[in-house]
């Protein structure tokens, strides 16, 4: 048993949930996403934080395919294209991870809140959206 969890902001109004079977460098790579807030944007007209859960741990494979998908994580400076929003960082954070202990076998949880920097970012765009929209 070993599951993680991660939370995204990415540009674009992504639908409600979804799966991602897309191969990542030629390998089988699956991923799972649920919205869980979509907000207004001035610059990209959407912006919204998704929950994921890649059933398969290819490197970058989140990366990989919200680009696909052209639903780029905020901050992505490699698979974004070069008109999205780039800030301090990557939008992209590991929330909940779980796993079984090596020796006891007994199941380990280790979960955090999403950062503030994402709640912030969200809510900041929104109001700038409300107060410079046409």
């Amino acid at each position: 048993m070993k599951q993680k969890e991660y939370h995204a902001v990415v540009v674009g109004k992504i639908p409600e949930s979804g799966k991602i079977n897309t191969p990542v460098n030629k390998q089988e790579a699956l991923t799972i996403y649920n919205t869980a807030q979509q907000v207004t944007a001035l610059q990209n007209e959407f912006l919204s934080l998704i929950k994921l859960e890649p059933k398969t741990g290819r490197t970058h494979q989140l990366r990989i395919h919200l680009s696909e998908l052209s639903f780029p994580i905020v901050g992505d400076k490699l698979y974004a294209p070069k008109n999205i929003m780039m800030h301090k960082g990557l939008f992209l954070a590991a929330t909940n991870i779980e796993l079984l202990h090596p020796s006891t076998q007994e199941p380990i949880i280790i979960s955090t809140a999403i950062p503030n920097k994402i709640n912030s970012y969200l809510a900041r765009e929104h109001k700038r959206f409300e107060k410079y929209k046409a």
